[in-house]
């Protein structure tokens, strides 16, 4: 089943002993297309910290809760990596990105504009990108659609856009997606 990442966000993080936070962004290898981290804000704890778990600890969500199990205590996710400062997200893995940065990023195909991306599907336990969400432009208005993400070219990072090798036709023959569903079965 695919999950879109917006339902991960705002997650109470179920720690072992008892609440730990809530999950405010996720950073993906832009290699392999794979959440790797899930940031977690600790505001629930008096030192409100902003840290960093590995996406593959996780267990099984608790989507009528909107809990994300870890098994780790409550003293342990605070005690993770630092997501403001960590040398992860820098000289560590320069492959780790924002999913809050990326949302937003211009799509271009061969022959013009494709419109934003709005979101990705994640393949939850393998935490993979499967598709990217995408809200076209003016061009084709009102058509939410579904990219994966073998059809990149290229990404331009200091841009904010993403290149496909698909022409605008291509574009309009792909999977179709609707927010009507909370879960996903392409």
């Amino acid at each position: 089943m695919l999950r879109n990442i917006s339902d991960f966000m705002n997650c109470t993080v179920g720690a072992t002993d008892g609440h730990a936070g809530k999950v405010y962004d996720a950073y993906f290898d832009d290699e392999a297309w794979v959440i790797r981290y899930l940031a977690v804000d600790t505001a629930l704890r008096t030192e409100n910290r902003r840290v960093l778990i590995a996406a593959r600890v996780t267990g099984e969500p608790r989507w009528n809760e909107h809990l994300m199990p870890v098994p780790l205590s409550k003293a342990q996710v605070a005690e993770s990596p630092s997501a403001e400062s960590s040398p992860l997200l820098d000289e560590d893995d320069p492959h780790l990105r924002s999913v809050n940065d990326v949302v937003s990023y211009q799509m271009h195909a061969v022959d013009g504009d494709v419109g934003a991306i709005s979101g990705f599907l994640i393949d939850r336990p393998a935490w993979a990108i499967r598709y990217l969400i995408v809200r076209n432009g003016p061009w084709w208005s009102g058509h939410d659609i579904l990219i994966e993400p073998e059809s990149i070219d290229e990404v331009l990072w200091g841009e904010a856009s993403v290149d496909v090798a698909l022409t605008r036709a291509a574009v309009r023959t792909s999977p179709p997606f609707s927010e009507m569903s909370t879960a996903y079965g392409i």
